[in-house]
């Protein structure tokens, strides 16, 4: 055969021998075997020529091929030439398949491949021309020393520095030992390799790529893994805040994806969200989940990490303007709140006399009536500070009263509306109509009921009061913390001619009729023996 088939097969291959230095003296003159390797070989390139006497016959004629085979990747320590190179079989044995013989320094292994037995006859025998020679008379070699035996170096780069980080090595052949990014290898056979590569946490790994390294010539070569650097942060935002994720790549790709992982639901493809960056503008408690972008390249995807949101709810207030004071007989009206988040405002009455029904408050009674306003929040708003308003529940005012019943053309004219006016020319003036629950539109001039009435003129009349006949007033009034501005008094005279006569004098017996009126009457002290007079004077400053 022109090649030995075992050496340049990709079988295990140990050397065996007896090293006599180099290593510790305990060692030394015990058998040392190399580790198992998928050693590479190389032809040594040259033909034979014919040696002169007294060196063995040689069975090959002069110009034949060496038979010699050359490799880096197996060392010895001095003194174990002419030891076999074994291959393994099938069933895992070794069995000779050539002989080291040495090199520079015991620093190089070269095996031959003929019969076992020839070789090892040849060993024996030593070389006599010196330069040149491969030792043992075997084979003589006219080319210099360092090109048919020189060796190759390989280093390798690997960048970035995040997959080197992460991981990524090399080796020359899948059985090879995997080395760090920046490792030389010298002494390595000068033949073709598989340069392969190992993976790294979100980069693509390189294909394998054949490479030849050529003798006494260091070959560098530089891997740049396609992949991601810098994987997106999570994030902490209020809510309504504007919102960024991001990636860096060590290799530009052909296009990025990014994709949100929300925390209930399957994971979807965010539209329109194809470059390095995401920005999501007013995120709210819905966005809350995971984000990552998946980037391309011409050799593969890379998925990042998925990076999470979360969303805090954000602060909101409460607008609650003081509310006026109110006048009993306006009635209810609508509380106005508002809250910045533009959700609803709850009230409750705290205290005071009304009813509250939604926002909508009805004082039923004179008083302090106390409300709070309050927001609740959601997920993406957090509970509002609370606003307390308080107001008073007074009883009618005269201009009040006017304000409710007349136009504002009306109200501008005192002839039509002021105090003296008779608007309806019932001979009871607009003064007289709001003390005594009239109406200053309408031709109502009517005497109080006795007992039960509501509304009226005063009714004054002569009763028996225990046995004596005696003057008694009957009329309404608003009740005392509802007549701001005005006064009640009931007087009697024996004397119309006397303007001194008359004087506030009797007994006075109230009944409430509701939260603004009450019902008044008035006994005179004197007996109505003779003659006797009754008068309601109303008066406002």
């Amino acid at each position: 055969a022109t090649d030995n088939e075992f050496l340049l097969s990709s079988a295990l291959k140990t050397l065996v021998g007896y090293p006599v230095d180099g290593i510790v003296a305990e060692n030394q003159g015990r058998m040392h075997a190399t580790p198992p390797a998928n050693v590479q070989f190389a032809r040594v390139p040259g033909t034979t020529t014919v040696l002169a006497p007294p060196a063995p016959a040689s069975p090959y004629p002069a110009g034949s091929p060496f038979r010699l085979y050359a490799t880096g990747d197996i060392r010895s320590s001095g003194g174990n030439s002419g030891g076999p190179l074994c291959v393994q079989f099938g069933g895992g044995n070794y069995y000779p398949a050539g002989i080291f013989l040495g090199g520079a320094g015991q620093s190089v292994v070269r095996a031959i491949d003929s019969q076992v037995i020839e070789l090892f006859r040849r060993a024996e025998v030593s070389g006599y021309d010196g330069t040149n020679s491969t030792g043992g008379g075997i084979v003589r070699v006219d080319t210099p020393a360092a090109q048919v035996f020189g060796t190759a170096s390989v280093q390798v780069t690997i960048l970035p520095a995040a997959a080197v980080n992460g991981g990524a090595k090399w080796k020359l052949g899948p059985n090879a030992t995997l080395n760090n990014s920046g490792t030389r290898l010298d002494s390595r056979s000068p033949t073709t390799y598989s340069l392969i590569y190992t993976g790294a946490p979100g980069f693509i790994t390189p294909a394998t790529s054949s490479i030849v390294l050529t003798r006494n010539v260091l070959s560098a070569f530089t891997a740049t893994y396609n992949g991601i650097t810098t994987h997106p942060a999570d994030r902490t935002v209020f809510a309504f805040d504007d919102v960024t994720f991001g990636v860096a790549v060590s290799v530009p790709p052909t296009s990025y994806q990014w994709r949100f992982r929300p925390t209930v639901g399957p994971t979807v493809l965010i539209l329109g969200a194809t470059s390095s960056s995401y920005t999501l503008s007013n995120a709210d408690n819905s966005a809350e989940g995971e984000y990552a972008v998946v980037v391309t390249w011409e050799n593969g995807s890379v998925l990042s990490s998925f990076a999470t949101l979360t969303v805090n709810p954000t602060a909101q207030a409460i607008n609650f303007p003081q509310p006026p004071n109110r006048i009993l007989d306006d009635g209810s009206f609508i509380l106005d709140a508002s809250a910045s988040s533009d959700l609803p405002v709850a009230f409750q009455l705290l205290s005071g006399p009304a009813t509250l029904s939604g926002t909508t408050l009805t004082p039923t009674g004179l008083g302090t009536v106390t409300v709070r306003a309050s927001q609740a929040g959601n997920a993406n708003y957090s509970v509002a500070a609370n606003r307390i308003r308080s107001f008073d529940v007074l009883g009618d005012n005269l201009n009040a009263w006017r304000a409710r019943r007349f136009t504002a053309a009306e109200l501008g004219n005192p002839l039509i509306s002021g105090p003296l006016a008779d608007f309806d020319g019932d001979g009871v003036n607009t003064l007289l109509e709001f003390s005594l629950n009239l109406d200053p539109k309408m031709g109502d001039r009517v005497t109080m009921t006795a007992v039960t009435g509501t509304r009226g003129l005063p009714l004054i009349r002569s009763e028996n009061v225990s046995g004596q006949q005696k003057l008694t007033a009957e009329f309404v009034r608003r009740r005392t913390a509802g007549q701001p501005g005005i006064t009640y008094r009931m007087e009697f005279s024996g004397d119309l001619g006397n303007a001194n006569s008359w004087t506030q004098s009797g007994t006075e017996v109230v009944t409430a009729i509701d939260t603004t009126w009450e019902r008044v009457k008035v006994t005179d002290a004197q007996p109505a023996l003779s003659t006797r007079y009754g008068r309601l004077k109303v008066t406002m400053p």
